[in-house]
């Protein structure tokens, strides 16, 4: 439970970009692991100012 609510921000951020996929896309890209775009068409990425505040709950939690 403790770590579950230590991931909080990350879980808002699913919510609010509707699901995990484009914010784990984006972390992945972030990370070097895919390269920027990798979502298929139709998904479309998050966007640069959304992309930035994933960078910043990443950072914030330490998880890279």
């Amino acid at each position: 439970v403790a770590q579950s609510e230590r991931l909080a921000p990350l879980w808002e951020l699913f919510a609010e970009f509707g699901g995990s996929l484009r914010v784990t896309a984006a972390i992945a890209e972030h990370l070097g692991l895919a390269t920027h775009g990798c979502l298929p068409l139709p998904i479309q990425g998050l966007t640069e100012a959304q992309r930035a505040r994933v960078v910043q709950v990443v950072d914030m939690l330490g998880l890279v």
